[in-house]
């Protein structure tokens, strides 16, 4: 999350400033370069998670119970971390575009599920 953030932040500036400017189309390459950009990193880490889940839950404790549920999450999600960066950077070029209906509408759904879910 912080490192989407600090990619994110930016963007806001760059495709506002891009859009102010009327160029739509060099806005929408600081987009999706920033979302390729947060989709790389992120799909690294959470691979890297995937990959080595006893030592990245290691970090937080040795609780057996712990241990399995943090190695069983992070061997089904970490490889779809990449998509949660996309998502996230370029609700962030969206603000800066201010046109923020559809990812507002996108995540509706997803709030509705986790919450029925939970």
């Amino acid at each position: 999350m912080p490192l989407v953030f600090g990619l994110g932040a930016p963007l806001v500036a760059l495709v506002g400033t891009n859009i102010g400017a009327g160029q739509r189309e060099r806005a929408l390459r600081v987009a999706l370069t920033g979302g390729a950009l947060s989709f790389i990193l992120c799909e690294a880490i959470g691979l890297a998670a995937a990959l080595w889940p006893v030592s990245w839950s290691g970090l937080f404790g040795q609780d057996p119970g712990m241990m399995a549920a943090g190695v069983a999450y992070l061997h089904y999600a970490g490889p779809f971390y990449g998509f949660f960066g996309l998502g996230l950077s370029l609700y962030f070029a969206s603000q800066g575009a201010g046109r923020l209906g559809w990812p507002l509408l996108a995540g509706f759904p997803r709030m509705v599920l986790a919450v029925g879910g939970g």
